[in-house]
């Protein structure tokens, strides 16, 4: 997972580098590189609250 959100911060930070012809698919990258940080950041927090209170996954 912090590898997703460190590839995003770079993307975000190295945003200017990139040749303009190629910033709209750079940013089509970032965009889904943030979704699936949110989405493995938001699963991951919901594991963890339900072993908190003990829950069975099975």
């Amino acid at each position: 997972m912090a590898i997703f959100w460190g590839l995003v911060i770079a993307m975000r930070r190295n945003r200017e580098r990139v040749p303009h012809e190629h910033r709209d698919t750079a940013a089509r990258f970032e965009e889904a590189f943030t979704l699936l940080a949110a989405g493995d950041t938001a699963h991951l927090a919901l594991c963890a609250v339900s072993m908190a209170r003990g829950e069975d996954r099975g």
